[in-house]
């Protein structure tokens, strides 16, 4: 056990980050990239939710982020209101080269305020910026959009890691600076839970109307 003197230095901020937005935009590779600074020519879309961890350190702070990567298809919506609760940050992620999956951003930003915190933080990622040439979305538009909903804009490449490690850290800091945090002093190892199956042909129907996640 160490000394009282030592206690700052031994407190860790453990947090919840969703990261959100349409299928195929790239969600888990930028995910495993900031996780792991891996990149997977062959990723296979989300079922339901998995998770990632990462770790940064902030003012002398060992700051934990628990990522949960969340499906993009219509089929999972029934249980993505459950994915929102609790969490004190969020990535809105689109496809620069998808028009598309900006137009969707806005369905997504929307869940966010109907299903998550108030005081959830949330920036706008813009992925693919490595595809400039096949670019439909201009920068200037997706700016003007990330301060409507009160968000940065980034754009990012899980491909070649631009901007990836800076887009995590800049959301991490900013629930850091303005999340109460949850404090752990001494703790165990965090191990992030394991992906469930999630039952889609049965909405999830709990008393008064709460939402749940439903086992196979």
């Amino acid at each position: 056990m160490s000394s009282s003197g030592n206690v700052e230095e031994e407190i860790r901020y453990s947090y919840k980050l969703i990261v959100i937005g349409d299928s195929g935009v790239g969600k888990s590779s930028l995910i495993v990239r900031a996780a792991h600074n891996k990149f997977n020519l062959n990723t296979k879309p989300t079922i339901g939710v998995d998770f990632a961890s990462k770790e940064i350190q902030i003012k002398g702070n060992t700051v934990h982020a628990q990522i949960w990567d969340t499906a993009g298809q219509e089929k999972y919506q029934a249980v993505m209101p459950a994915m929102y609760r609790g969490a004190q940050g969020c990535m809105v992620v689109f496809d620069i080269t998808n028009k598309e999956s900006f137009d969707n951003a806005g369905k997504w930003a929307n869940q966010l305020i109907k299903y998550g915190d108030q005081e959830c933080k949330k920036v706008l990622v813009g992925n693919k910026c490595d595809l400039n040439h096949l670019r439909q979305v201009s920068i200037e538009e997706a700016t003007e959009y990330a301060k409507s909903i009160g968000s940065a804009y980034m754009e990012t490449s899980a491909l070649n890691a631009h901007n990836v490690e800076l887009a995590f850290n800049t959301i991490m800091n900013e629930i850091h600076s303005k999340t109460p945090p949850k404090n752990i002093v001494n703790p165990p190892d965090i191990v992030p839970p394991q992906p469930r199956p999630i039952d889609i042909t049965k909405p999830p129907v709990t008393p008064g109307n709460q939402w749940s996640i439903c086992n196979c």
